[in-house]
């Protein structure tokens, strides 16, 4: 029953970079849908079989900062929504303890890392259709259905380590075949991607992933630089005519919007926001409460504020202490994966500080697989992992363990 709940998870990241432009009638989107079918099997394993994951310090914060936004109803200025966004974080509960216990080896976090690259590349085909379609939105920015193009755009930016991560692994070990493939192109299709929806915020967190990626080159041989390289430079030669003229024109307004502190509106948002916050500083006025709080009319736009002004310098500590043990997780790993996994969190952050992103299920995917993976590299290996699972806690790889970006000889 449990591996049944860890494939149907690796289903549920697939359809994360999508899953709103897919409704199932009564229920929702997709992702709620099969969100509700993994769950049900999840507890169903825990409840018969027993041999849930030792919990942790993530889990105890993740948890405290549930319990105090549920806690928030009673000093909320807007009961009602924050009751709504509550049952929301109790669904990230959830989602956030299936995760910590049914991925722990590296090997099946490794598959989940690849279940989102694979559903990004479907956000890239929306993206595509639309253009294809001509279907776009204000200033010819073009978008994923049910998403809105900032939100697109940095999604497929979480993606471009991942998907480069993966792709240097299989080229080291001469395996992967189509996927090796995938990996290697999904760089430039994000880019395009990234380019349709015009997002500022997507273009700068471009830069760490984009790091991350030339210092791994050093680790192969020339040969493969080489082709590589050549295949980077024929990716951008191929996108360039695909690229609308209005995106590269707001592009070109992004060092203006930093240098004048607008940052398309945000700078009066969170000048607005931080007000607010100084006139209930402990408690906050409630999750979700922030756009009735400051009377604009516009969310946050930034999960470190918007958490800040609804739950209070409590609430905003919870969230850093989680933010924090992941990032120290992440640095448990040797030189290369801490650079994979600190790289991933950074672009995350980057994203948080521009989008209201603090109930999305990718910010607690990103969180709960960077702590789940340091928690696995941190442990003593034992080999107790038997066939068809996904992994005891005292469990080894259900391959030889391997390093995101292993050392490799040069040629």
């Amino acid at each position: 029953m449990k591996y049944l709940a860890y494939l149907m998870s690796l289903a549920l990241i697939f359809v994360i970079p999508w899953e709103n432009s897919v409704e199932v009638r009564n229920i929702g989107t997709i992702s709620r849908f099969i969100g509700l079918v993994t769950a049900g099997a999840w507890l169903l394993a825990v409840v018969f079989e027993g041999n849930m994951r030792r919990p942790s310090l993530y889990l105890g914060l993740v948890t405290a900062f549930v319990a105090w936004n549920a806690l928030s109803v009673f000093w909320s200025i807007v009961p009602s929504t924050t009751v709504r966004v509550v049952f929301t974080y109790v669904q990230l509960l959830v989602l956030v303890y299936l995760l910590w216990d049914l991925y722990r080896t590296q090997t099946a976090i490794r598959a989940a890392l690849q279940a989102y690259v694979l559903g990004a590349w479907i956000a890239i085909a929306s993206l595509i259709s639309n253009l294809v379609m001509g279907r776009h939105g204000a200033v010819n920015r073009y978008t994923v259905e049910g998403f809105n193009a900032d939100h697109a755009g940095l999604l497929l930016v979480i993606g471009m380590p991942i998907a480069w991560g993966l792709a240097m692994l299989m080229s080291t070990q001469r395996r992967g075949g189509l996927l090796r493939w995938l990996n290697l192109a999904y760089m430039p299709a994000a880019f395009l991607g990234i380019a349709l929806t015009a997002t500022r915020t997507a273009l700068i967190t471009t830069i760490p992933a984009i790091l991350f990626a030339v210092a791994s080159l050093a680790r192969l041989s020339p040969g493969r630089r080489f082709a590589i390289g050549l295949l980077a430079v024929a990716g951008v030669v191929a996108i360039l005519p695909l690229v609308p003229q209005t995106s590269v024109e707001r592009f070109l307004t992004t060092g203006s919007e930093i240098s004048t502190g607008t940052l398309g509106g945000r700078g009066h948002i969170w000048k607005t926001g931080l007000q607010t916050y100084s006139q209930r500083p402990v408690l906050g006025v409630g999750a979700g409460a922030f756009k009735a709080a400051v009377g604009i009319g516009k969310v946050a736009h930034n999960a470190f504020i918007s958490i800040l002004v609804e739950l209070g310098i409590v609430g905003i500590a919870q969230f850093l202490g989680i933010v924090g043990v992941a990032f120290a997780q992440a640095l448990r790993h040797p030189p290369w994966g801490a650079r994979f996994w600190v790289t991933l969190m950074v672009i995350w952050v980057v994203g948080a500080s521009s989008l209201s992103w603090e109930n999305k299920k990718l910010t607690w995917l990103v969180l709960t697989l960077t702590a789940a993976s340091g928690a696995v590299q941190a442990r003593p290996r034992r080999r107790t992992a038997g066939p068809g699972e996904t992994g005891r806690e005292e469990g080894v790889e259900l391959m030889p363990e391997l390093e995101l970006v292993p050392e490799v000889d040069p040629a």
